[in-house]
Formats: structure tokens, C-alpha cells, sequence
């Protein structure tokens, strides 16, 4: 699947906040004009549910 010049930006940036400690995540998104950063947020919101779906499944497997 090729993603687009737009989506592989939002992944880098996305990339750079989800690794960064809560300041330089904060100055990361002062930074982002706000069609970015909604933009950036329903990724983090889509990821953070995939991985909560991922570590239930997981507890009920145990």
C-alpha cells in the first residue's frame, strides 16, 4: 500500500510525538497548524485504540 506524501508526514510527525517525552511532544504540536494537528490526533486516538484492543485480547488469552 503506498501512502501518500500527506499521510507519510503525518506518520513522521506522529512518530516524533508518540517517542518524545511530554515537553518536546507539547513544543512538537505548538508547532502544527490545526488542520495538521486534528489530524495528528485522530491517529494517536485510532493507534492508542488498536493497541488497547490488542492488550485485551491479550489479557484474555491468558
Amino acid at each position: 500500500m503506498e501512502l501518500s506524501e500527506d499521510d507519510k508526514r503525518l506518520s513522521k510527525i506522529y512518530r516524533k510525538i508518540v517517542t518524545s517525552n511530554e515537553y518536546k511532544a507539547g513544543k512538537i504540536l505548538e508547532k502544527l497548524d490545526n488542520d495538521t494537528k486534528d489530524k495528528v490526533f485522530k491517529l494517536i486516538r485510532m493507534n492508542k485504540a488498536e493497541y488497547e484492543a490488542q492488550l485485551n485480547k491479550q489479557h484474555l488469552h491468558q
